[in-house]
């Protein structure tokens, strides 16, 4: 197959002339094909469950906040179920047997996708920011109309921002035409640099800012509750005071945060090898080790089969799908 049948992604590019030349013997294939299999099966399941028991159980929907994992659990899940299946054949493959149109449309959706998650992250963490910040306005800063429409303007402009560019072919560069991929491969060989530029500004750099910014002043806030809690003021009322921070907290509450930084943090660590090798390879021309492009690309998939597990911070989501696995869908949370 030669590069003119396969896609052009602007985000996914390292190495491109070799990064799919990793191969493995039999028993490697078998070992990372069950692997492999595992994952997103497990990514598959463990998202499912979340999106079922925050749909079904109405003390979890009356929650604006789960508003955003539930788009972060359906970003997940669709990752587990149209991205992973043809992404685990081609990697244990190495040879790409669905078309170039199939091959155009996966790298739209994996890029879409990807940044539907950053962006949902970030949306997180403003909305646990605005809690803690500013405890007696939040519920008339943040509503659920609000939400609803942050959620889908985030998913409608990166469905354009990633599938225009690829499926219109203007991801490709005229002066970069003479490089081709490895036979049989779906990976990106003609980048747009100037695109790919723009990708790592609003994909990497500002949501990098962004998340550091609102989660480090939530760990600040967090710690200082903590040292209150522990010594015995389990809540701390408010006396006039306008600085939002002596308004109270609960263990749960605190609980809660952590549970959200952890997560944040999480994806920070299984995201940012992939990003630094990015932007080595597209702005400082270092060439990347295909082996080490796979294992940090997976890294990337990996989140969303980790994320279900973080949830369990939420009491209220980690009781309503202990309910759900034994079949009693009459269980009604309360919000702890």
């Amino acid at each position: 197959m030669s590069s003119t049948n396969n896609s052009s992604s602007f985000l996914a590019v390292v190495d491109t002339e070799n990064a799919n030349t990793v191969g493995y013997t039999v028993n490697e294939k078998i070992a990372i094909g069950i692997l492999l299999t595992i994952v997103t099966l497990a990514t598959i399941a463990g998202n499912l469950l979340v999106i079922t028991a925050l749909l079904i159980f109405r003390t979890l929907r009356r929650n604006i906040s789960n508003c955003l994992i539930l788009n972060l659990a359906a970003a997940d899940f669709l990752v587990g179920v149209l991205l992973l299946p043809p992404v685990v054949i081609n990697e244990i493959e190495g040879h790409w047997y669905f078309g170039s149109a199939f091959c155009k449309i996966l790298k739209s959706l994996d890029i879409c996708l990807t940044e539907v998650s950053v962006w949902g992250m970030v949306l997180l963490s403003l909305d646990k920011y605005l809690y803690i910040t500013f405890p007696l306005s939040y519920r008339e800063i943040v509503t659920r109309r609000r939400m609803m429409i942050a959620v889908l303007i985030c998913w409608v402009l990166e469905a354009i921002k990633s599938f225009y560019p690829i499926m219109a072919g203007i991801a490709e560069d005229p002066d970069q035409k003479n490089r081709t991929l490895q036979s049989g491969g779906c990976l990106p060989v003609i980048v747009n640099y100037e695109l790919v530029l723009t990708s790592i500004v609003l994909t990497f750099l500002i949501p990098l800012i962004l998340l550091l910014f609102f989660n480090c002043r939530i760990w600040m806030i967090v710690r200082e509750h903590s040292r209150r809690i522990d010594n015995n003021n389990t809540t701390v009322h408010h006396h006039g005071n306008p600085h939002p921070h002596t308004y109270g907290f609960s263990k749960a509450d605190i609980k809660a945060f952590k549970g959200t930084l952890l997560l944040i943090v999480t994806f920070l660590v299984m995201w940012l090898p992939f990003w630094t090798i990015l932007v080595a390879d597209r702005l400082f021309g270092v060439s990347i080790p295909p082996v080490l492009y796979h294992t940090f690309n997976w890294m990337t998939y990996c989140n969303s089969c980790v994320n279900p597990l973080l949830y369990s911070f939420n009491k209220s989501l980690r009781g309503a799908c202990r309910k759900l696995l034994s079949c009693d869908c009459a269980y009604n949370p309360v919000d702890t």
